[in-house]
């Protein structure tokens, strides 16, 4: 019965050295295989976030436009002879990581792409109280990127933490200006002047 490839090559003594590599090669793939996929998550997962800048909606469309251009354009890398990647997978990675302006709808939405960090949109909605409220969404590959622009447009914290904090001012100076008592029977709130609840009749305490 004739020997296949494999049963050959493990007769003419090549059993010993191709086991010794079958379990390096089997991690190898198995490494690439989770890096692909961990890739691929980056930019198919995103997060949203809301962000609240003092400028108009148009002042806020420009200066996320020219903060972002930078993204659009080719790394210093490629410039200069010196400078430029020595390999072909070098100079492959950096033009991958040029983004495009896929979206401009001015000054409500931007929409950016990019084959390696996924992509970034920018939702523009002006304040009735001034300002402009800013929905961020974005791929898990470019949170770096959004951290960065976070910072150079001075935003400290986002909505939803400005506006808890207002809330919890409001209640605390409600508390403190009540001009109300609360009823020892009935519950029901009446003025403080009075020493007797009008709605059940009952006398209170001094406060």
């Amino acid at each position: 019965m004739p020997l296949n490839g494999l049963e050959h090559f493990l007769q003419l003594g090549g059993g010993a050295e191709f086991l010794l590599f079958l379990p390096l090669l089997c991690c190898l793939v198995n490494m690439l295989q989770k890096s692909k996929q961990k890739r691929a998550e980056s930019k198919t997962l995103t997060e949203s976030e809301n962000w609240l800048l003092p400028s108009g909606i148009q002042d806020s469309y420009k200066k996320i436009s020219s903060k972002a251009k930078d993204w659009t354009k080719t790394p210093k890398t490629l410039g200069s002879a010196a400078s430029r990647p020595k390999t072909l997978a070098d100079r492959k990675g950096a033009t991958q990581n040029i983004w495009v302006l896929d979206t401009s709808t001015p000054p409500r939405l931007l929409k950016y792409t990019n084959d390696r960090e996924g992509e970034a949109t920018f939702e523009l909605t002006e304040q009735d109280g001034g300002g402009t409220s800013i929905k961020v969404s974005f791929s898990y590959g470019a949170e770096k990127r959004i951290r960065a622009l976070q910072s150079d447009l001075h935003v400290d914290e986002t909505v939803e933490e400005t506006v808890e904090e207002t809330v919890e001012e409001t209640v605390e100076e409600t508390a403190d200006d009540s001009s109300d008592k609360i009823c020892v029977n009935c519950s029901k709130s009446f003025l403080k002047e009075f020493d007797f609840c009008p709605h059940c009749g009952s006398k209170q305490g001094s406060v």
